[in-house]
């Protein structure tokens, strides 16, 4: 039975980009990539400043949506579309 739905998650990793051109390679059908960027929390840093952090936080939201993107148009290539 093949799925009607594949959810993919991103991490930047060799193996997630793999995963990800397996899932648009061998699955005809709706397709998700998932990037999860976790807010650092005030109690990680010592005296609960986070000055450099917020930078940290806004970086790691850039690199989500520039694999998003990425991913968007490696599946445009395959004539696929994905969501995220």
């Amino acid at each position: 039975m093949a799925p009607s739905h594949v959810l993919v998650p991103l991490d930047g990793s060799p193996l997630a980009e793999a995963a990800l051109s397996f899932a648009l390679d061998t699955f005809d059908c709706r397709t998700t990539v998932l990037n999860v960027v976790t807010p650092l929390d005030e109690s990680m840093s010592e005296g609960g400043v986070l000055t450099a952090d917020d930078d940290r936080l806004s970086e790691a939201r850039d690199r989500a949506e520039t694999a998003d993107a990425d991913a968007m148009r490696r599946a445009a290539d395959r004539d696929r579309t994905v969501e995220t």
